[in-house]
C-alpha cells in the first residue's frame, strides 16, 4: 500500500503583522482533498510585533483552525525557517 504523501505550506514570518491576515485569507480559501494530509505551519523567525496573535485571531472559525500551527525558530533567516520544517512532509511549499 503506498503512503499518501502530505503536504506543509510554510509561511516564513518575521514582524509581519501586516500581511499575515491576507495571506492566511488566501489559503483558508484553497480547496484540499479530503483525502490530503496537510499542514499549514506559520514559522516565526523571531518576530516582536503582533504576527502570531494576528494569525492565531484569523484561523479560528476558518478551514485552517485544524491544520495550523505556529513554530518558532530561533536562528535568523529564511533558510533556517524553512530548513527547521523540510523533515516533516516530502512536499514543502
Amino acid at each position: 500500500m503506498r503512503k499518501k504523501l502530505g503536504v506543509s505550506v510554510c509561511i516564513c514570518s518575521y514582524n509581519s503583522e501586516r500581511t499575515v491576515k491576507k495571506c492566511l485569507s488566501y489559503l483558508s480559501k484553497q480547496k484540499v482533498l479530503r483525502n490530503r494530509k496537510w499542514e499549514v505551519l506559520l514559522v516565526d523567525n523571531g518576530s516582536t510585533d503582533k504576527t502570531n496573535g494576528i494569525a492565531k485571531d484569523f484561523v479560528k472559525g476558518t478551514s485552517l483552525e485544524k491544520v495550523f500551527r505556529i513554530v518558532r525558530e530561533g536562528k535568523p533567516g529564511i533558510s533556517n525557517a524553512l530548513h527547521s520544517r523540510l523533515n516533516r512532509n516530502p512536499l514543502v511549499i
